[in-house]
C-alpha cells in the first residue's frame, strides 16, 4: 500500500514553446555596458588597492613598534 502516491492522470500541466525565430529575450537591467564594465573593474582595483596600502601602513607601524619593543628589553 503506497500513502499519498498519485493516482490516475494530472489534473494540471504546462507547455513549452520554441521562441519566435527573429526575437531574443534579454532581461532588463542585468546587462553591463562595456563602459559600466571598465568602471567596475577600475572600482575594484581601487578598493583593492586602497586596502593594501592600508594594510601595509598597519603592518610597518606594527613592525616598527615590535622592534622598538624588542630593542629595549635587551
Amino acid at each position: 500500500m503506497r500513502l499519498g502516491a498519485p493516482t490516475g492522470s494530472a489534473s494540471l500541466g504546462w507547455c513549452a514553446y520554441t521562441p519566435l525565430g527573429g526575437s531574443t529575450y534579454f532581461p532588463s537591467g542585468l546587462l553591463l555596458t562595456p563602459r559600466n564594465q571598465f568602471g567596475l573593474a577600475l572600482l575594484i582595483v581601487a578598493v583593492a588597492s586602497i586596502a593594501f596600502g592600508a594594510g601595509l601602513a598597519v603592518g610597518l607601524r606594527r613592525s616598527r613598534t615590535t622592534v622598538g619593543r624588542a630593542d629595549d628589553r635587551a
